[in-house]
């Protein structure tokens, strides 16, 4: 009998943190697409708002990337990581348009990454 309540806390244990991260994954997401989106719609209108839009992504993206990383399949999460450190270069280079494509691509990464990850009956059963 002990060993089934073990087992049942065990579940329980990992679908909280299953549902946890999913939940921080989802709060992180938003912010982090909505700046990348507005880096790119700036890039050519007021590339200083872009490349401060840009910045905050990254911060984002540096604050939560070991959590991401260790829920989240490896081959989008590499994909993001390399855009990501292409960020600070066409900024120093002012490419704004280039800037604006990596944002896009960054933001369709980050949507698809979040997207994967979301809690569903197919994914929890």
């Amino acid at each position: 009998m002990n060993r089934l309540w073990i087992g049942v806390a065990v579940l329980a244990v990992f679908l909280g943190l299953g549902i946890g991260s999913n939940l921080y994954l989802g709060k992180v997401e938003a912010p982090m697409t909505a700046a990348l989106e507005a880096a790119a719609e700036a890039a050519l209108i007021d590339p200083s708002e872009a490349g401060e839009q840009a910045q905050r992504a990254l911060r984002l993206w540096e604050e939560s990337r070991d959590l991401i990383a260790a829920v989240s399949p490896r081959e989008p999460v590499d994909r993001a990581e390399g855009l990501f450190i292409q960020l600070p270069l066409y900024i120093r280079r002012e490419a704004w348009t280039d800037l604006a494509a990596c944002c896009l691509q960054l933001k369709e990464v980050i949507r698809s990454l979040a997207e994967t990850q979301r809690c569903t009956w197919q994914s929890l059963l």
